[in-house]
């Protein structure tokens, strides 16, 4: 047998003077003339990303901004005047809720509502009394200070878009909204300029909230001598929530700074996809946060500090920059910096005159070695050509050996080799698609069982939700209307996910429909009728935890039994209790014969909601293996209860998710929420 010969040995005398030849023609070409086409392309992008910029800020700023002038001149007409009506809310409860509302729709809500950056809004005088205005978490809090009156008490009206009644509160707060930055700031504007112009504060960490913003004010003349302010907060938030969006190439980045050097908009950087990075990070200085690039903007950008928008280049952490930092006034007195970053590697990824160029000397180096490879193609065809009638074979369908593939090169030979593992890696990957449609058929299946939408309960709302952590699960929900009136309503987790409990999930819900539907029959032995054919049924090793209910209508109430499923939580609006139920008996399939005693029977107020989870949704632990736990689920329910059943969910799922943290969901997620309206 002769020698095994390499091909790479074979061709690599003959083909290293043609890439040595052909690299240092590209290098020069590549040279000559890219610096002027960055340089052209660095200040487009710039351009152009700052024009964009400068029209979001515009929008952010400059809408409250004459919303606010409008607002000034309402109140001027005195026609936010609350005294007398907040008086009388005080003197006349009964008639609290049609005036508080009246005012809130008409006067003050609507700013809020129309301009999604304004947080809260503020009236205020020189004697100390205020009207603020805050939306929080879909509601509305309405804190009214009068420090000529009270002293240091405060009177807050706490209420929702729905509540029928706002809570009414008072507290101890240490608070003179003459002295917040606002407020006097407005009035030292007007001193200094003789008339009420827009001030803008400096950002900082607002009062109720904490959150980091900003506040324009204005005073307002009112004829009887004081000093009066009104307000808006603008939450930085939303400014960063834009930079972090805007893409500048791959990876450019852009920032809005204060004019000395503290972050509102945060450049879009992974370590800020965290909120709570984000909020920590808000009004800190760039090397506080490590951010070596943004600083290094700055340092570059001093040396053209005369010429506002110059787009310089500059070295940070072995890579070079272009940087532009431009100006964005709010006013004479209150500046902001927009700092736009772009690596070059992203400019020169753009050249395409450059590529043609290098794709034309390429070319001609090949014409060259193409001369060279027809002499070895002699040597080294035939084996190819005869791999190559293989995979037509194989392309064909014909999966089995064919004649074996002779050669002295080592290259051919390990690819004659590769080509039969391919041959076996098909039919294996054939036989896996297989198995992969029948198990989406599978998945189809199942998804088909469960409710198309929420079954129509007068004075409740009710939804449900599942997620599988496999193509096929072992949790399913269901309800079934009976001809009475009455709704039966089903949650249940069979051991496992996968495959075989999905065949249990569609047994369980058959018997279960089944046996709940006999006209008459009560909900115990219904249950226990479904454990006794599951007992007969699935093998000692599965079981299913299962919480049945019967939604009674015209009574208001549920009977409700619970096999080893919990915990169960049922919340009550008006005392503020929490229930919190597990099992009645174990699980079912577990024990024969087995007893259940009578149903727990549950009274719906308006506003209570009963809430029905599987276990996937408190044991997903994120990276430091902590699971999410019911305490949090309990604190969520007592935190969320107001929301509609389907929102509620999606907001637990948010909730779990984000404590999760990118770990892979392990198990199936169901829940089923049930609300009296």
């Amino acid at each position: 047998m002769s020698r095994t010969v390499s091909i790479r040995s074979s061709l690599l005398r003959n083909l290293c003077v043609m890439i040595v030849v052909t690299g240092v023609a590209i290098l020069a070409t590549t040279f000559l003339g890219s610096r002027r086409a960055v340089r052209g392309m660095s200040e487009s992008i710039v351009g152009r990303t700052l024009e964009t910029v400068e029209a979001r800020l515009d929008g952010f700023f400059q809408g409250p901004a004459q919303q606010l002038r409008v607002t000034a001149e309402h109140a001027a007409l005195g026609l936010l005047d609350l005294t007398e009506e907040e008086r009388a809310l005080i003197e006349s409860p009964d008639e609290r809720v049609d005036r508080l509302r009246y005012r809130r729709n008409r006067a003050l809500a609507p700013i809020i509502d129309t301009w999604p950056q304004i947080s809260s809004l503020m009236l205020a005088d020189s004697r100390g009394r205020e009207h603020m205005l805050l939306r929080d978490n879909g509601g509305w809090r309405n804190r009214l200070t009068r420090l000529d009156e009270w002293g240091g008490e405060v009177r807050w009206l706490e209420w929702k878009d729905d509540d029928a009644t706002p809570r009414d509160r008072r507290e101890r707060l240490d608070y003179d909204p003459r002295r917040r930055p606002w407020f006097e700031g407005a009035v030292a504007a007007r001193d200094a300029g003789g008339t009420a112009p827009i001030h803008w504060t400096d950002p900082y960490p607002f009062f109720t909230t904490k959150e980091p913003g900003i506040t324009v004010s204005s005073t307002f003349e009112a004829g009887d001598g004081l000093d009066r302010v009104v307000g808006f907060d603008l939450l930085l938030k939303d400014i960063s929530e834009f930079t972090r969006a805007l893409r500048v190439g791959s990876r450019g980045i852009v920032g809005v700074l204060t004019e000395d050097r503290r972050l509102i908009g945060l450049p879009r950087l992974p370590r800020f996809d965290d909120p709570a990075a984000r909020a920590s990070a808000y009004l800190k200085l760039p090397e506080d946060l490590g951010l070596t690039l943004i600083n290094d903007t700055a340092e570059a950008s001093r040396e053209y500090r005369d010429q506002d928008a110059a787009t310089v280049p500059f070295e940070s952490g072995g890579e070079r920059w272009w940087c532009s930092v431009t100006t964005y006034s709010l006013s004479s007195e209150r500046r902001l910096r927009i700092a736009i970053i772009v690596p070059e590697a992203d400019l020169l990824g753009n050249l395409w005159m450059q590529r043609w160029i290098m794709l034309g000397i390429v070319a001609i180096v090949l014409v060259v070695g193409i001369g060279r490879a027809v002499l070895l193609s002699r040597r080294f065809s035939a084996p190819i050509e005869a791999l190559v009638a293989e995979s037509d074979r194989m392309r064909g369908g014909d999966l089995e050996p064919g004649p074996p593939v002779e050669s002295p090169v080592l290259e051919v030979r390990r690819l004659a080799q590769a080509h039969d593992q391919m041959r076996e890696g098909l039919k294996a990957k054939l036989r896996l698609e297989k198995i992969e449609r029948d198990l989406d058929l599978a998945r189809d299946i199942q998804r088909g069982l469960l409710p198309k939408g929420p079954p129509a309960v007068p004075g409740f709302e009710i939804a449900g939700w599942n997620q599988a952590a496999d193509q096929t699960g072992g949790d399913y929900f269901d309800w079934l209307s009976l001809p009475d009136g009455r709704t039966i309503v089903t949650l249940a987790d069979v051991t496992g996910h996968g495959i075989g409990p999905a065949l249990i999930v569609a047994v369980c819900r058959a018997y279960m429909r089944a046996a709940a539907g006999i006209s008459g029959r009560p909900l115990s032995a219904a249950v226990s009728s479904v454990n006794d054919l599951l007992y007969a049924d699935t093998p000692p090793e599965r079981f299913v935890t299962a919480v049945v209910g019967v939604i009674d209508p015209a009574e208001g109430s549920m009977s409700m039994v619970s096999a080893g499923h919990g915990p169960l939580y049922f919340y009550e609006v008006q005392t503020g209790a929490m229930h919190k139920w597990e099992g009645d008996v174990p699980p079912l399939g577990v024990v024969d014969g087995m007893e259940f005693p009578p149903p727990r029977e549950i009274r719906f107020a308006p506003g209570d909601v009963l809430v029905l989870t599987t276990d996937g949704f408190f044991e997903w632990p994120n990276p430091a293996g902590e699971q999410f736990g019911t305490s949090r689920l309990e604190a969520f329910v007592r935190d969320h209860h107001a929301l509609a059943p389907e929102q509620f969910i999606e907001k637990l799922y948010e909730i779990v998710l984000g404590h999760a943290d990118g770990t892979r969901q392990d198990d199936d997620l169901t829940a089923v929420v049930i609300r009296r309206m």
